[in-house]
């Protein structure tokens, strides 16, 4: 997405992705003094809180949604926090969030660098291999997506309840749509404002696990080891691969932009757990300060669970482990209580498996992989997403797992509840991806929440293994102290070497992420292009010789939705999935009755006075791979022949063209 030569342009479209990602939560952890462990990791989820915020209450006070409005927003809700900040401090004298040690100047600076490599994984193969920011993510639900940031800009409601309703022809229907709010402020084309977006989200797992880390490591260590510990971890994020498979082969998954946020998620359940086992909001703050405290780590939970609601079930997953391991830690102390408390969760774990399997039964939505019990286990540990031509490099993260294998022995040693409640969360997901794996029904169904899709699982699993991974390392610093300085340089220069080598070799290895990053551009044909370069330019071009109260028809995995963010022309089909309405089916099944038929005619034309129907007869159309089920929802329009209807446009070679219906009704 930046390639060729990195222009002043696309930097500057980056910076202001960064901007409006970063900017709101900064501004309100700032304003409300929230002391926070390497704040700039929680900016993007406590952004992603603020702008659900607005998102609700814009609509409610008919407010559009637009850039203007929405730094008028942030500034409201910063000065409202900085007013709750002051008066929690001058009433409880505590600050309003658990707090942990900043990292500090040094500190801060080392976690950035260790973000900025990590975001390197990303951008060096995007600078090699792509045309540039305004590339066409060009899949399946990548139409969707940006036809919904398009929405959003014209139309200003940010609402999950109505703001997306068009593409379901007109009828209120919740969908998440914070991922487009976000990009939908970041100015130019849309395109190339959802690109930087989305870049800029995939490189905010990066900072976010910077905080998390950093609140695992001891706090009486120096902070420059504090911070080079974390520093060598924070970009193995990027070893793994779901988060930008979903991002960016998929395509545009607002999940993903949820999972990049779930480090910081973590990093502030666990703060709060610190803060509780400590005893300050029972003894020190009462009431009021514990309700201030919550607050902050509410707009950072919230905030993922509004950019997915999946965000929810895994922030359910995280209580319950954290809850295992409280009462595991007071099984010596109080053993009645925590046997009961442990019974209680099992039972809670049987209610979630039973709804699992039952009012949950219909989310079990991807197809599971065949493959051998060994095959499986290390697809998990690799990470290996649904792409047979990515190979399985399982060497790439068995520096991470063997830290990982000590952080536990570690944990179990010393019993931390926060290291304990570490390690119960990684058998569970690891238990709730392999769900995703295996059709054994009573594991399966625990994965029901995610759609059994694995990729939107494994990011649980694969940061937990980090986290634990920084416990391991840290682990291992006293006993390097006690070497010889010779032998402690080079067993240090070594560790740091087989952690990074990995993550260079993941940015420049071709059959690494420069791989994925083709495989989601279709440069190779082996996926398919649902809108080719080619077909790309005859829908803007084309689109310029039409009326802007155009209306376009066509088969919706054709391309034919991408006439209106591409175009600017409404059409029929916004997306590529299912008629959402009787009206829209009754076009997809029986409009090759168009111009014979008097109620398909009038149901047409009830879109708009003038109608154009968009023909693709490209040898690798997207129409000729549908499911069976989609053919033969879609099939009236795919044999539809404009036959005496005008022509309007089509490429040199023929294969695109649009036409005016001349509709006789």
């Amino acid at each position: 997405m930046i390639a060729g030569e990195v222009t002043s342009d696309a930097i500057i479209v980056l910076l202001v992705a960064g901007a409006v990602l970063y900017v709101p939560g900064l501004a309100l952890i700032l304003a409300a003094r929230v002391r926070l462990p390497y704040a700039v990791g929680f900016a993007p989820a406590m952004t992603a809180g603020v702008f659900a915020l607005l998102g609700l209450l814009y609509p409610l006070a008919g407010i559009p949604w637009n850039l203007g409005t929405a730094g008028a927003g942030t500034a409201v809700v910063a000065l409202a926090g900085g007013l709750v900040g002051r008066v929690a401090r001058a009433r409880t004298g505590v600050l309003s969030v658990p707090d942990d040690a900043p990292a500090g100047l040094l500190g801060g600076a080392v976690l950035s660098a260790a973000a900025l490599v990590a975001a390197l994984v990303l951008l060096v193969p995007m600078y090699r291999i792509s045309p540039g920011l305004n590339s066409l993510i060009s899949s399946f639900d990548s139409m969707f997506h940006y036809n919904a940031v398009a929405l959003v800009r014209d139309r200003g409601d940010v609402s999950p309840f109505t703001g997306l309703e068009i593409m379901f022809d007109g009828s209120p229907t919740f969908y998440p749509i914070l991922f487009h709010q976000v990009a939908s402020l970041v100015p130019g084309e849309i395109v190339r404002a959802v690109n930087a977006s989305v870049l800029v989200m995939l490189c905010s797992s990066a900072t976010a696990m910077a905080s998390l880390l950093w609140i695992l490591t001891p706090a009486s260590f120096p902070r420059w080891q504090r911070a080079l510990i974390a520093g060598l971890l924070v970009p193995s994020v990027f070893l793994f691969f779901s988060i930008p498979f979903m991002a960016l082969t998929v395509g545009l998954w607002p999940n993903a932009f949820a999972s990049s946020l779930l480090p910081a998620v973590m990093a502030a359940a666990l703060l709060t757990v610190r803060r509780v086992r400590e005893g300050i909001a029972r003894s020190s703050v009462g009431p009021t300060g514990t309700v201030v405290s919550a607050l902050p780590v509410a707009l950072i939970v919230g905030g993922a669970i509004c950019v997915h609601p999946s965000m929810a079930f895994s922030a359910a997953v995280l209580a319950w482990c954290i809850a295992v391991a409280v009462l595991v830690r007071q099984l010596r102390t109080r053993r009645r209580l925590a046997l009961a408390g442990l019974g209680a969760c099992l039972a809670v774990l049987v209610v979630y498996d039973v709804v699992g399997a039952t009012l949950l039964r219909s989310m079990a939505q991807t197809v599971k992989p065949w493959m051998s019990g060994p095959a499986v286990v290390m697809t998990m540990l690799a990470d290996r997403p649904r792409l047979t031509v990515i190979p399985l490099k399982l060497l790439f993260v068995v520096p991470v797992y063997l830290l990982t294998l000590v952080g536990v022995v570690s944990v179990l040693r010393r019993r931390t509840t926060l290291g304990l409640a570490l390690v119960i969360h990684l058998i569970a997901t690891f238990v709730i991806a392999l769900g995703a794996m295996i059709p054994f029904l009573p594991i399966s169904s625990l994965a029901n929440p995610w759609f059994q899709a694995r990729e939107r699982i494994l990011p649980m699993f694969t940061m937990t293994a980090i986290a634990l991974a920084a416990i391991g390392l840290a682990a291992i610093v006293p006993w390097l102290r006690r070497r010889a300085p010779a032998l402690r340089a080079a067993l240090g220069l070594g560790i740091a070497a087989a952690l990074l080598a990995p993550v260079a070799l993941t940015a420049t290895d071709w059959m690494r992420m420069p791989r994925l990053l083709e495989l989601s551009l279709h440069r190779d044909g082996y996926l398919v292009a649902y809108v080719s370069s080619e077909e790309r330019d005859f829908i803007e071009e084309s689109s310029a010789q039409i009326p802007r109260t155009a209306v376009v028809l066509g088969v919706p995995s054709d391309g034919t939705p991408m006439f209106y963010s591409l175009g600017d022309r409404s059409v029929v089909f916004p997306h590529g999935g299912y008629p959402s309405t009787p009206t829209q089916m009754l076009l997809a099944t029986r409009g090759d009755d168009i111009l014979t038929d008097p109620e398909v005619c009038r149901t047409l034309r009830g879109f708009g006075e003038e109608v154009y129907f968009y023909e693709d007869r490209s040898p690798f159309r997207a129409g000729l791979i549908m499911s069976p089920l989609h053919r033969q929802v879609y099939g009236a329009l795919d044999r539809f022949y404009p036959t005496g209807q005008t022509l309007v446009a089509q490429s040199p070679d023929g294969l695109y063209r649009l036409y005016r219906l001349d509709l006789p009704c």
